[in-house]
């Protein structure tokens, strides 16, 4: 589940327009996947930003939220679980990409939106925020190099990084198959 964390946004620095360069989707393909996007502010914030955006996008998540899901407009809703109640672990992250290579054109990117911790100096907040994210689920925020061996290990590589806020750590990792 992903949990919007200040104004600013992902949106903010990544230009889809940039990104896909001169390639124009049909309708049926995908150019958007939301994989566990919950409730799909992040399809919707999209395609408001991408008013004539050709090509599908798409939100997965699993069965049991989308039940509760409103009729998003011009968003296509797929049930997919990806997780489970153990904690996640590096091993399960680079299945979940792994998983996600074969589904991909010549063209795709994967988006992650979360943070990349400094090496040292990291805020205070989000020193809190890390804490509370082992504790509750096992799990961590990483550093850029943590980043790049579990993208690595997946078999995929990050082309570009949008910071969007700074105390907080927040950015976007662009990420194609090596």
């Amino acid at each position: 589940m992903t949990v919007q964390r200040s104004p600013a946004t992902w949106l903010s620095v990544f230009s889809l327009s940039d990104e896909l360069h001169d390639w124009t989707p049909e309708p049926e393909q995908a150019v958007f996947v939301d994989i566990g996007g919950g409730f799909g502010h992040q399809c919707q914030a999209l395609k408001a930003a991408n008013r004539d955006l050709k090509g599908r996008a798409i939100l997965q998540e699993l069965l049991e939220t989308l039940e509760h899901v409103p009729q998003l407009e011009g968003i296509e809703t797929q049930a997919h679980s990806f997780f489970e109640a153990q904690p996640v672990k590096d091993e399960r992250c680079t299945a979940i990409l792994r998983n996600v290579i074969p589904a991909m054109g010549v063209h795709s990117r994967i988006l992650i939106d979360d943070k990349i911790l400094p090496n040292k100096g990291v805020h205070r907040y989000v020193t809190a925020e890390d804490i509370s994210v082992m504790a509750a689920l096992g799990s961590c925020e990483r550093t850029s190099e943590q980043w790049e061996a579990l993208v690595k290990g997946a078999g995929m590589k990050i082309i570009a990084t949008y910071p969007y806020t700074n105390e907080k750590a927040d950015a976007v990792l662009v990420l194609v198959p090596q």
